[in-house]
């Protein structure tokens, strides 16, 4: 990076401090432009910046931050960056538990698909077992019907379907 984007950094750094300090941050700028035009839109000359000043080190940057800083509420973007400090830590602690959960669910993904499918090929057994049930009670009723057609004279009738589709 070239030396006038560092002091444009150095400048920001110091108009806004991350350890919460209030300094005169107009005061640091004067000091730091002594022998300098000035470049703010208060000063009495009202002079631009010459391509020396911009080339001997970028009292120009320097003083754009130095404007702005005094223009911005410090309380306020002390209070913005606390939040965004905030919302970091707690998208990287979601993160670092998403991170355990996708490590877990890798180490039980085995033994959870072994699990499944047991259990599929016992329900599949059981349907096997009910339908072979359902067939021969349906038989039995009607064998029973056919020699007893008293027993089931007052009775409703109730359809059970005869063909349950086949276990998959």
């Amino acid at each position: 990076m070239d030396v006038a984007g560092n002091d444009a950094n150095d400048a920001a750094a110091r108009a806004f401090p991350t350890d919460g300090s209030a300094t005169n941050r107009a005061g640091d700028a004067e000091e730091r432009n002594v022998g300098r035009p000035s470049h703010t839109s208060g000063g009495s000359s009202g002079t631009a910046s010459t391509s020396s000043d911009d080339a001997s080190g970028g009292v120009a940057s320097a003083a754009f931050v130095t404007g702005l800083a005094n223009l911005v509420d410090r309380e306020g973007v002390a209070a913005m960056r606390e939040t965004q400090l905030q919302t970091l830590s707690s998208l990287q602690d979601s993160n670092a538990m998403l991170g355990s959960f996708n490590d877990l669910c890798d180490a039980q993904l085995p033994a959870t698909a072994r699990d499944l499918a047991r259990s599929a090929a016992v329900v599949r057994a059981i349907r096997e077992d009910l339908a072979y049930i359902h067939t021969h009670s349906v038989r039995l009723k009607a064998r029973i019907k056919a020699a007893y057609p008293d027993a089931f004279e007052g009775l409703q009738e109730y359809h059970v379907p005869e063909d349950l589709p086949p276990p998959a």
